[in-house]
């Protein structure tokens, strides 16, 4: 019952919905038989009872995909494309969004109960010692590790994607921590330190880019909105971060040094940001002039910050020019600023709304860049005189792509029916806006419904989750190369345990399974 009240809560907490808090509480009582849906729908009503339903069948799956993931061959890490792969199945079988965010508290509850299981072997000491980190393994169950495991690699960037940045923070901090216990207690107090510092340093740099957006004419005639957002690294992002600086022309350095180092994180120059994410004003314009303008506005808005602050030529990166492989675009800039004669580095990053969620949401986004940064090629700092010859040989003069503003584009009438663009500063601690650009939430929706109606995901016979089109049949699943979803050509395949026609179509959680 514990378990059940604390998890209800931090749904509450999450959601603020009354009939998902009163599914949370139902669908365990519902999936151990202990209650029939039926009744659920009669006293609750029918939107409690399929939110009840979506609830245990989702639960269901993440127990369904810790056993087939991780069991044959027991593994250490599964593949991020199964790790994408889980996230998005989750998406496509749950009602909506607050069912996937029941998930996500789900699974905290679940790795933070086991961790207290661990814990109750007998108090955890600080050793490096060979034999006694040997005991201090084994004392890790197999369970914890793959719900930890799982907490990093596969519902904190979910709860990234959602944009709850509390359950994300929680989620990493657990996994963190029962993983990397050494490494999470250096960086985490090292990161104390200094928070208090950096919460100054970034309020006051958030209201110093406000300022000087809301000033410059010419990028507010041209946008419907825009959200200033920041953010202070948190632990798990700066142990990667840490992890990369420890590899020197790709021959690690000593890391025991580093660990050593109590200012080991001031080495981390992204310790704070800011990101700007634009919407182009469309009026009068096509999708791709748009975009075009959309541009434009980022390499603006760069040229703005460049002006306000100083900034290290190398490490500016001109991602709208050269994207990354996963298509991720964006604009980045360290800065430097003074505080208290003191020097301080930030980042600053610039993106439009289609590039937020092509970065959110795309099939390789931001998050599993920086969760997989082996994977990820670095890109060389660019030059304020190669940047601006870039701008002169690709682009057209800027004021071509965007609005004069000294002409007028509209009657005062008309212009009664705009509302002025607004510059929204999104306090870096407190929960995110929903009706902010870009809606996490909302777009999650979105994506359940493109999901549904366009893809498929089901276990294969060796228990990876396969993406397929919506529609596949038994029989087509069958030709799906020489071993489709781990089975041998020729094979025959039943689905969820039972004899299925060739002519089924396969359904999101369908397990497949050798004749």
């Amino acid at each position: 019952m514990l378990f059940v009240r604390e998890t209800s809560q931090m749904v509450a907490e999450a959601c603020g919905d009354k009939d998902m808090v009163l599914a949370a509480i139902l669908f365990q009582a519902v999936r151990d038989g202990q209650i029939a849906l039926s009744d659920v729908k009669e006293e609750m009503g029918e939107n409690v009872a399929t939110l009840t339903h979506s609830c245990a069948e989702v639960i269901q799956l993440q127990s369904d995909s810790r056993e087939l993931l991780w069991s044959s061959p027991p593994q250490g890490r599964i593949a991020p494309s199964q790790a994408e792969n889980l996230g998005n199945m989750l998406i496509a079988m749950s009602t909506d969004w607050r069912v996937v965010t029941l998930a996500l508290v789900h699974h905290l509850r679940h790795l933070s109960t086991l961790m207290e299981a661990c814990a109750a072997f007998g108090p955890v000491e600080e050793a490096f010692e060979p034999q006694l980190m040997e005991v201090l393994r084994r004392r890790r169950t197999r369970a914890a590790f793959v719900a930890a495991r799982e907490a990093l690699d596969v519902y904190a960037p979910l709860a990234n994607r959602l944009g709850m940045n509390q359950l994300k923070n929680d989620l990493e901090n657990l996994g963190f921590q029962h993983l990397y216990p050494h490494q999470h207690r250096l960086i985490t107090e090292q990161l104390a330190e200094r928070a208090e510092k950096h919460e100054v340093l970034l309020s006051e740099q958030l209201l110093v880019l406000k300022r000087v957006l809301q000033e410059d004419t010419v990028f507010m005639n041209n946008i419907d909105h825009v959200v200033v957002e920041g953010r202070q690294k948190s632990p798990y992002s700066t142990w990667r971060k840490l992890l990369k600086i420890t590899q020197n022309g790709g021959r690690p350095r000593s890391a025991s040094k580093l660990w050593a180092d109590s200012n080991a994180v001031d080495q981390v120059l992204d310790a704070i940001a800011l990101r700007v994410v634009l919407k182009p004003d469309a009026r009068e314009a096509s999708v791709a002039r748009t975009a075009v303008r959309g541009e434009a506005l980022c390499y603006h808005v760069l040229e703005l910050v460049h002006k306000q602050w100083a900034h290290m030529d190398f490490r500016v990166k001109d991602y709208i020019d050269r994207p990354k492989e996963n298509d991720y675009q964006a604009l980045h800039t360290t800065c430097t600023m003074r505080y208290h004669g003191v020097v301080y580095p930030f980042e600053v990053q610039v993106r439009t709304q289609d590039m937020h969620r092509v970065a959110e949401w795309g099939k390789a986004a931001h998050f599993a860049y920086k969760q997989n940064p082996d994977e990820a090629k670095s890109m060389a700092g660019v030059s304020d005189a190669e940047l601006a010859a870039h701008q002169a040989a690709h682009q057209p003069p800027l004021q071509w792509l965007l609005h004069d503003p000294n002409v007028r584009e509209s009657t005062y009438l008309e212009s009664l029916e705009r509302s002025e663009p607004v510059v929204q500063v999104t306090d870096p601690v407190a929960r995110p806006d929903r009706n902010a650009v870009g809606s996490a939430c909302e777009y999650a929706d979105r994506l359940h419904d493109e999901l549904q109606d366009k893809r498929v995901y089901v276990f294969g016979v060796s228990g990876e989750i396969m993406d397929l089109e919506r529609g596949v049949t038994v029989r087509e699943a069958l030709l799906l190369g020489s071993r489709p979803g781990g089975a041998a050509a020729g094979t025959s395949l039943r689905v969820n345990g039972k004899a299925a026609r060739p002519d089924y179509e396969l359904q999101n959680g369908d397990h497949l399974m050798a004749a």
